[in-house]
């Protein structure tokens, strides 16, 4: 929004107002879409245990999606913006939404059966939170978190700066999400491997590596190679992050655990 000429002063208030409006329902969408996404990991790992099977092959579909998400977001901003001077992003919000509602519609069909809390919760929690290797991985959760919020946030508007097209931006996200579904299918016995708290300092390392390469990048294109180590800083250390929850969390503490594992890593970082 441009103002100029005599109604200026009118249209940069309503300007403000608007930026005002903007920033509130980005703060309710973000804060919404995360404490969704932090449930939607507790009831799947629940109902991976519950039916023995493996949280790794639950996410890969998760991933599945948020590999072709971005790419047709992309591609769709791309063939409509392409004969205009403006952008509209109408479109893929559109599309978030029907998919939202598919989703709600699947979503309410499903039965999982929870742990029942601890008589004392609180006190547990406390109890279980002041043990030196939960902790240390808290903290993790938080360095993780911080790192992944910056990326997410300046990340896109680094390649922009130096060119990219909104299909670059979706195919570089999409590529290394596709990239990891072969490895989430049998992270099970990756991790079995690795040994878990191995694979955190390899998911710290991947994050060291991803920032300093995208630091010294000047061609936009080189982000889809760079962004193939996001499979073991991201999609595959959620997984760990899971399974390490279950690992050392009390049954009765099993969902607290891992929806603080999320408000850490998503919310807080």
């Amino acid at each position: 929004m441009v103002c100029s000429g005599k109604d200026a002063l009118r249209c940069h208030k309503s300007k403000s107002f608007w930026i005002i409006l903007y920033g509130i329902l980005i703060v309710l969408y973000n804060t919404s879409r995360i404490n969704t996404y932090t449930f939607f990991d507790v009831i799947a790992v629940d109902l991976s245990n519950q039916y023995n099977s493996d949280f790794g092959k639950h996410r890969l579909w998760s991933i599945l999606g948020f590999s072709i998400g971005p790419a047709l977001g992309g591609l769709i901003l791309n063939k409509i913006n392409l004969n205009k001077s403006g952008k509209s992003y109408a479109p893929v919000f559109v599309c978030s939404t029907i998919f939202a509602v598919l989703s709600f519609i699947l979503v309410s069909k499903v039965n999982p059966k929870f742990h029942k809390p601890a008589p004392t919760v609180w006190k547990k929690s406390f109890e279980f939170v002041m043990n030196l290797e939960i902790i240390l991985f808290l903290i993790l959760l938080l360095i993780m978190g911080i790192t992944f919020g910056f990326l997410v946030v300046y990340g896109n508007w680094y390649l922009q700066d130096l060119g990219a097209s909104d299909l670059l931006l979706g195919v570089s996200t999409g590529v290394s999400a596709l990239c990891g579904l072969p490895l989430l299918y049998i992270s099970k016995w990756f991790f079995n491997k690795t040994g878990l708290c191995n694979f955190f300092a390899l998911s710290l390392f991947s994050y060291a590596f991803y920032s300093f390469a995208f630091s010294l990048m000047r061609e936009p294109w080189l982000s889809i190679g760079i962004e193939l180590v996001n499979v073991f800083a991201y999609h595959l250390f959620w997984v760990a992050a899971m399974q390490y929850c279950d690992k050392v969390a009390p049954v009765e503490l099993n969902a607290t655990m891992k929806v603080l594992a999320g408000t850490l890593h998503y919310n807080v970082g």
